[in-house]
């Protein structure tokens, strides 16, 4: 690759663990016994060794290219080749007790641990090491009749590159009946250092703000799920305060006023016959005041589906999805940092995009094709092709038609 982003992550993670608890037997009959073993006391250890590198790289520099990197980006370059990188290895343990309070429940249980992370960032001209040390925890309780199922869980950041920071979660769902299906409500709230890219020990050319405070994001969020109507209803609901992102190609910033934004969603499932299925998903969002934020007020996801049985072990689905947002300023795309960022002057309305899919099964074996961006469709007097192609950013365009096939295949004796 001569121009572009590359990143790439290498993870290892190896987790050890050692319970006390009680035996138990169920005997079957006279010469049958099974043997059980509930644990009560858990300790685990968890290893994870990482590797990541980011890196931008352009190799094809010439003069007319280095006229558009000043023009468009107001970059100036100095060499025949551009490049920044980062790379970075940790080494994190973790170590855990988890008590199960009920033998005959392993859903219910509490788990306090305690984390060690060390980091090591490779720079172009330097390296730096960091640390963090937390604590963390979880609490789950699933009742036996699985009517309710409750979690919790937190970590609060002692020291560190990250030190004073934590997040926590709650959540609690309950199930009504298999007709009325259940619902669940739930609070996070998240307090944070911004994120390293904006931090200036970064190779990447980024100007940051040298007063950048953590960000907090709490969330209220609920959802009424019913399997048996084949719909769900959801919704969140976003309290942000000093909100970080980037407002040009390398600079960035900090919303330091509260704002909050509203996301509500619902999906259903028609059956139109015995064969044939319509599913339709829609969100409508908004946020309030004038936050650095870009989203389109509706999304809306829709598919209908042709489902049959063709003789004794051929299952197939064929149909076709849409899929369409309402028109937005889109935030634009920074290469070099590979970030998006804000911009308020420029909107892009699409045409719906449009897939066909064709997916089938004998037995152990699947195969599905897709074709995707059907839209991108013209039609003139260059005849027929498909160039008419969607942005996803300002002067950045999906791909025309695109073909995409898979095949499963599982051996069995």
């Amino acid at each position: 690759m001569n121009t572009g982003n590359l990143y790439k992550e290498n993870i290892f993670l190896y987790r050890q663990q050692y319970d006390l608890g009680q035996k138990d037997s169920i005997i079957v009959n006279d010469s049958t016994t099974i043997r059980l073993f509930y644990p009560r006391i858990r300790f685990q250890h968890t290893l994870k060794l990482s590797k990541q590198e980011f890196q931008f790289k352009d190799q094809a520099i010439y003069e007319s290219k280095s006229d558009d990197y000043k023009e468009f980006f107001n970059y100036t370059l100095l060499q025949d080749t551009v490049r920044f990188i980062d790379k970075w290895s940790e080494v994190q343990n973790d170590f855990s007790i988890i008590s199960f309070p009920e033998k005959n429940n392993p859903n219910q249980f509490i788990r306090v641990g305690v984390a060690l992370q060390n980091l090591q960032g490779n720079f172009t001209t330097f390296s730096k090491k960091y640390y963090n040390a937390s604590l963390n925890g979880e609490y789950r309780n699933r009742t036996r009749n699985q009517k309710w199922n409750l979690a919790m869980n937190g970590e609060f950041f002692l020291a560190g590159l990250n030190a004073a920071d934590y997040s926590a979660r709650i959540s609690l769902q309950r199930v009504l009946s298999r007709k009325l299906g259940s619902i669940e409500i739930g609070f996070q709230n998240v307090n944070r250092n911004p994120s390293f890219v904006f931090r200036s020990e970064s190779n990447f050319p980024v100007i940051v703000p040298t007063d950048l405070k953590k960000e907090n994001i709490t969330r209220l969020y609920g959802s009424i799920n019913n399997a048996a109507g084949r719909f769900s209803l959801n919704g969140e609901y976003f309290l942000v305060s000093n909100y970080t992102y980037f407002d040009n190609f390398f600079a960035a910033n900090q919303e330091s006023s509260l704002f909050n934004v509203l996301h509500i969603w619902g999906q259903k499932t028609f059956k139109l016959s015995k064969k044939w299925s319509f599913f339709s998903e829609v969100h409508v969002q908004k946020e309030t005041g004038n936050p650095p934020v870009n989203i389109p007020f509706i999304y809306t996801n829709n598919r209908i589906t042709l489902n049959a049985n063709l003789y004794k072990n051929l299952y197939l689905a064929t149909g076709i999805e849409g899929q369409y947002n309402t028109p937005f300023k889109a935030d634009n795309y920074s290469p070099f940092i590979g970030q998006f960022f804000y911009q308020d002057t420029y909107s892009i309305a699409n045409r719906p995009v449009i897939n066909a899919f064709f997916d089938f099964n004998i037995k152990s074996f699947k195969a599905y094709i897709r074709a995707e961006n059907l839209n991108a469709l013209r039609v003139g007097n260059g005849g027929v092709n498909f160039t008419r192609e969607n942005q996803v950013a300002p002067h950045y365009y999906s791909r025309g038609l695109w073909i995409r096939f898979g095949i499963f295949w599982t051996f069995v004796n």
